[in-house]
């Protein structure tokens, strides 16, 4: 019984177009007491959904730091969920942030969530 039961999810698996793999759940209280909660970015692209991802849905959080001239640095994948999906395209979107020049901080914390596009 119990191989007809995996034999029959591997089934329904591969009919729904395979690949897809569980999300772990988010980190809990990550932004919690983040020392950049009291700044805003000025500029903030959002991060796109990799095409390559299909209807993966997911999530990254990042660390970061804010310099001087208000440019984002040293950003840092801390966890992933899915791995391998995501991570660069938050990079890629964070890199780009910018912030008032007086709001230099360092150890921001951010979590970005990806839904598949509808």
């Amino acid at each position: 019984m119990r191989t007809a039961i995996i034999a029959a999810m591997s089934l329904v698996t591969t009919a729904c177009g395979g690949g897809f793999v569980p999300v772990a759940p988010q980190p809990t209280g990550f932004e919690h007491d983040n020392p950049c909660n009291l700044v805003s970015p000025i500029e903030h692209p959002q991060a796109a959904y990799p095409p390559s991802a299909g209807e993966q849905p997911g999530w990254v959080a990042l660390q970061y730091d804010i310099t001087a001239d208000g440019a984002t640095a040293n950003v840092v994948v801390k966890a992933s969920s899915p791995q391998g999906y995501f991570e660069q395209s938050a990079i890629d979107a964070v890199t780009k942030w910018r912030y008032r020049a007086d709001e230099a901080t360092a150890g921001c914390r951010l979590l970005i969530t990806f839904r598949p596009p509808e």
